[in-house]
């Protein structure tokens, strides 16, 4: 699809499973709203994608890089859009077919900078909804609460693409292995308030391996959430120089748990498994904490 006077550039990273990138792409196709440019970026997939492109080639903008990650993917698709909004999309995630017109009109209405909205997951294997993830009020100055506990999920995400124009350090953090996203919703959090539509516009696919859901994925992410919060406390940025102190504290224990199991994974050579467990022990009262201080939040 030409990108020229698109009002929306959609941005989709692609590594594997290409019948499930197909779905994603449809999905934005089939969208009720057409004003859009679709940019999908190819990470160094070993996959064969010949008949996708010939199939999709003449609807979409493919490029091919080498594999660097998610975040440098979803960077160079930035680069590359020419849509007033940015929204982004995982190639094993699916759009709602009224996805861009509800949010794009909520955008435009309430004149936000960006937004997200609620949405479903969907089991895998058999397909079947697990549950939904309603994020009505979410929304305003998040920039605390996102520390602590936050359900924004990145297809769920539009975002002015002047916001990147007018901020060059906002990009997706590619020197991360997991948690990109987070760390570019901290940076525009610390500048812009989130509008939040109480409508379930995606889908995300919930595989067994899902990073969000394991133990020591989260206790890295805490354990960089830390580092962050730790270098801007240095340079005296007031946002973080009044972060609340309880989760200071759980945080800094998260870094030093992390640091912990990276000691014994080297040392005594852990598994995936045994390095598993152990983070889920450590991180479980880590994890509980800020779940029952969130409650304190408004």
């Amino acid at each position: 699809m030409s990108s020229v006077n698109k009002a929306v550039s959609v941005v989709i990273p692609f590594y594997s499973n290409i019948e499930w990138l197909r779905e994603a792409v449809n999905s934005v196709l089939q969208q009720s709203y057409q004003d859009y440019e679709v940019i999908v970026v190819n990470d160094g997939s070993k996959e064969n994608d010949r008949e996708f492109v010939l199939e999709y080639g003449k609807l979409i903008t493919y490029l091919k890089t080498e594999n660097k990650g998610p975040g440098a993917a979803r960077n160079l698709g930035i680069k590359m859009s020419s849509g007033k909004y940015i929204a982004f999309l995982d190639s094993d995630d699916i759009w709602l077919p009224t996805k861009l017109e509800s949010q794009i009109s909520f955008m435009e209405t309430n004149e936000w900078e960006w937004t997200h909205s609620s949405y479903s997951l969907f089991n895998d294997k058999n397909l079947k909804t697990i549950k939904e993830v309603r994020v009505g009020g979410f929304e305003g100055d998040i920039f605390i609460k996102r520390h602590i506990s936050s359900p924004i999920a990145t297809p769920c995400v539009i975002i002015k693409r002047n916001v990147f124009l007018e901020n060059k350090s906002f990009r997706f953090a590619e020197h991360l292995r997991f948690g990109q996203d987070s760390y570019l919703w901290a940076m525009i959090s610390d500048k812009y308030p989130l509008g939040a539509l109480d409508e379930v516009l995606v889908k995300v696919r919930i595989r067994g391996n899902n990073a969000g859901r394991r133990a020591r994925v989260q206790l890295q992410s805490r354990a960089n959430t830390w580092r962050k919060i730790s270098e801007n406390r240095k340079e005296n940025n007031y946002r973080y120089l009044n972060f609340p102190r309880i989760p200071l504290v759980l945080f800094s224990l998260s870094y030093y748990f992390n640091s912990l199991v990276v000691f014994l994974e080297k040392k005594v050579s852990l598994s995936p498994k045994i390095s598993e467990f152990l983070s889920k022990i450590l991180y479980a009262p880590i994890y509980f904490s800020l779940k029952i201080y969130n409650t304190t939040l408004k």
